[in-house]
């Protein structure tokens, strides 16, 4: 490892896992979240003789206990199919049936809202431009021809309707998602010993958690064809009803089986019933649900011609835009945590004070970045990055630091860098290398999901870093995720790695 890759020192040891997803590859995509987190290679001494130390070893664990994508999880025939006809030809088992469908999993978060209008309030949700924190989102309005009166369409309603004016029911085998991910982050458990972790601000209740549990689908039209986007459930792992070190042990029993076999495939359900039905977390809203957030991440619905779209990263958590039950909240747009107005890439006025007043924070993973600063909006409700033959892609304060402005010159460029990565369109575009705005994708309809070389490459050294510092940047995410399910198998309430930013 290149001596630069522990951040010369400053942050000795750090390491972190911050985007992800929708959030989270092979030489045909070389880079939809789920999930990943920037930072430099965690040693983990520690955990040398649990960890394989040979590439292909750990890898292979990975994809068995941390992000699976194996056909034969996300193509069950029993658990991702509403068929009956499928069930009763597999002889699928009752509570097997469809656990691990879009439809299944928002029906079990819809609380006392209709299913069908609980989903659709969110698609819809992208065609306008509701303010979120008083600044309006872009409209993605080619959600409704390519996903929601396809949808509705194929499901013997009225296309051109919403939901409001138009409560007809949907077919839930047409819904247009395609499974392609069950991702664990433990490694995003909060650190119950040292409490200035800084990064988003998570819910009340969060120390309640073992991290998250994630599901990631990608959009697809009606005969399964993939759209360049994605749609990532990320739920909390309860800790009300078994502890962490039970979680750790859980998502570690996944390597006692030999192959993904249909015993691989019945553990694994056993683990995700425990966060995605209905009542996994007492307590909270629409009866007990542990979702923290839906998130999308998408190009394909953005109106404007091919080589000015931009892909949007957007974050809809539940809530109330009125009064309502505790139990009826709606998937509405929220914050997109640690990522600043998109306006503000270079601003010397507002985002450079904010780095020079936060660089020591910035470097050390301490910093939250607010939703105002200096009295005015500082974060919206999408973050917007453009596709990979743009001619000018989106790179966080990088004239600020060509141009020297950071005041403190030496450490302007890992300021920067480490600034950048914890956003979401730093994370999921150049700050990592990725060649497309998705972690884990769908290349095409039957192909094998396509995970990123941030995901899926132990380690990654990366070859262009946007600084002045010519030292090389490595990352080792697979490694350091591992590194943090086996120290939460300890009992030990620490983190040993800092997650810069949001989980993404």
């Amino acid at each position: 490892m290149h001596p630069s890759a522990v951040l010369k020192t400053l942050i000795p040891a750090l390491l972190v896992a911050a985007c992800d997803p929708l959030d989270d590859d092979d030489a045909a995509w070389d880079h939809i979240d789920d999930g990943v987190e920037f930072r430099e290679v965690y040693p983990c001494d520690q955990y040398a003789a649990k960890i394989p130390q040979n590439p292909d070893a750990m890898m292979a664990l990975f994809r068995k206990v941390e992000v699976i994508t194996n056909n034969a999880v996300i193509r069950d025939p029993c658990r991702t199919s509403l068929d009956p006809n499928v069930w009763l030809l597999n002889k699928c088992p009752l509570s097997s049936q469809g656990v691990w469908t879009f439809w299944h999993l928002m029906s079990q978060m819809a609380g006392t809202n209709n299913t069908s209008g609980f989903i659709m309030t969110m698609l819809e949700s992208m065609e306008g431009t509701p303010l979120v924190n008083d600044v309006p989102l872009q409209a993605r309005s080619k959600v409704r021809a390519l996903v929601i009166d396809p949808w509705r369409t194929a499901s013997g309603c009225l296309a051109g309707k919403k939901w409001v004016d138009d409560k007809c029911e949907l077919d839930p085998k047409r819904a247009p998602f395609a499974l392609t991910a069950v991702v664990n982050r433990i490694d995003l458990r909060p650190d119950t010993v040292n409490l200035n972790q800084g990064g988003y601000i998570p819910p009340p209740d969060s120390k309640d958690t073992a991290g998250e549990g994630r599901f990631v689908f990608q959009f697809t039209n009606q005969i399964g064809t993939p759209f360049e986007g994605g749609i990532i459930l990320e739920y909390a792992l309860p800790t009300k009803l078994q502890n962490r070190v039970t979680w750790a042990n859980d998502w570690l029993s996944l390597n006692n089986f030999a192959a993904f076999d249909a015993a691989y495939v019945a553990r694994l359900q056993q683990i995700t019933d425990k966060f995605t039905k209905k009542g996994a977390f007492p307590g909270r809203p629409n009866f007990g649900s542990a979702i923290n957030a839906v998130r999308t991440n998408e190009r394909a619905f953005d109106t404007k011609p091919a080589l000015s779209s931009q892909w949007s990263l957007r974050a809809f958590k539940l809530a109330c835009s009125g009064i309502c039950p505790v139990d009826g909240k709606s998937l509405l747009p929220q914050i997109v945590d640690q990522t600043p107005l998109n306006s503000l890439q270079n601003d010397q006025v507002r985002l450079l004070p904010f780095l020079n007043a936060n660089a020591v924070k910035i470097r050390t993973g301490t910093h939250t970045v607010p939703e105002d600063f200096d009295g005015a909006p500082f974060i919206g409700g999408e973050s917007l990055s453009q596709p990979l033959f743009a001619p000018s892609p989106f790179i966080w304060a990088f004239d600020l630091l060509m141009n020297d402005l950071l005041d403190d010159k030496l450490n302007a460029p890992d300021t920067r860098r480490l600034f950048a990565i914890g956003t979401c369109n730093g994370c999921h575009y150049k700050e990592t290398e990725n060649v497309t705005n998705m972690h884990i994708r769908l290349p095409a309809k039957g192909a094998d999901v396509q995970v990123s070389d941030f995901l899926s490459k132990t380690p990654l050294t990366l070859s262009t870093i946007f600084d002045k510092n010519e030292n090389l940047v490595q990352f080792n995410e697979p490694k350091r995720r591992l590194c943090e399910l086996f120290h939460t198998q300890t009992g030990q309430g620490n983190v040993l790695t800092t997650a810069f930013g949001s989980p993404h």
